[in-house]
């Protein structure tokens, strides 16, 4: 019989999370941190490698998003 070994916890999963999810139908992006519906889907088991891209693309897409659909003025 062999000893089992400690379990050693995993590194925390980073997320680009800032509200629930929503997409947009046209772009299939969430509005409210700018991935997609194919990377939100492999998020979770991505290498952190590819999250890290992912992660790094982020602020451009969003700004991009955002300029091409701005808030509505209230």
């Amino acid at each position: 019989m062999t000893a089992a070994r400690p379990l050693v916890p995993a590194p925390p999963i980073t997320i680009p999370c800032v509200s629930p999810c929503r997409i947009d139908p046209t772009s299939a992006l969430c509005i409210g941190c700018a991935p997609t519906l194919a990377e939100i889907a492999a998020w979770s088991t991505a290498t952190p490698e590819w999250r890290n891209q992912v992660m790094d693309a982020l602020p451009a897409r969003l700004a991009a998003y955002r300029e091409r659909n701005p808030a509505p003025q209230s």
